[in-house]
């Protein structure tokens, strides 16, 4: 019995320690893969707009990484310790590196209509995506550089994942200078548009009219004026039914 229940409990204890003495998988140096992503703000898909990839550095088999000559100068950064806004400022950097000495892209697509993107036979390695501005009716569509690793972790099996999915960290910028504001506000006539960009445009022209400002002011004072009034014959009303008990 003794022998038995010894038997079971090394066989739970195999089982508890199965995970400890899996070998880790191995990165894959001569995988192809793919990124995917979208480039979407709110419900406004935005199409037709160029995406670029740039590649950082090499993924190597010891999971470190050895960086292109173009940015050796941060080969000294471990990108694993960083935290999530450590990363979007690193990716930052590596913009304007970019940008300052006017690095060419390593790869180049387009979104579609519904504002999605791939790109495929991308090996190991740390890549930088970014894409143009949008201008889309009076807004200028924007997104924030992101560095992207190949591979990645799964958190759940610790296995690696080679084909990956990004969404594009998008912001919108409203392109009505402020003189092209006034302008508008000086040709607000009585009836409105039909346009869609109707309310944007002309509810705040109506608020600053000068015309509108003071019947609106004159309506708050003929309503001061009418709860005053209210109240004092109020007051009086009390005071007469106060004094009428008074006599009796």
């Amino acid at each position: 019995m003794k022998v038995k229940n010894i038997k079971i409990y090394l066989i739970l204890l195999g089982i508890f320690l199965i995970p400890f003495y899996v070998q880790a998988e191995s990165i894959d140096i001569a995988r192809q893969s793919t990124i995917t992503g979208s480039y979407t703000y709110g419900t406004i898909n935005i199409s037709d707009a160029n995406c670029y990839i740039y590649k950082i550095a090499n993924y190597n088999s010891d999971e470190s990484y050895t960086y292109l000559d173009s940015y050796n100068e941060y080969s000294d950064i471990d990108i694993k310790t960083l935290t999530t806004s450590n990363l979007k400022d690193l990716a930052t950097k590596i913009n304007k590196t970019i940008e300052d000495n006017k690095i060419n892209y390593d790869f180049i697509t387009n979104t579609d209509e519904s504002g999605n993107f791939s790109i495929s036979g991308l090996s190991v390695g740390l890549y930088l995506i970014k894409t143009d501005d949008k201008k889309i009716g009076d807004y200028i569509y924007s997104t924030t550089p992101a560095l992207l690793s190949i591979p990645t972790t799964n958190l759940i099996d610790g296995n690696y994942v080679y084909d990956l999915s990004i969404a594009m960290k998008s912001e919108a910028k409203y392109t009505q200078s402020k003189k092209t504001y006034k302008e508008n506000i000086k040709n607000v006539d009585s009836g409105p548009k039909s346009d869609e960009t109707g309310l944007i445009e002309y509810f705040p022209a109506l608020i600053k009219s000068k015309n509108v400002y003071s019947l609106v002011l004159l309506i708050v004072f003929i309503i001061l004026i009418i709860s005053i009034i209210y109240v004092y014959m109020k007051y009086k009303k009390r005071k007469n039914k106060e004094a009428s008990y008074e006599e009796e």
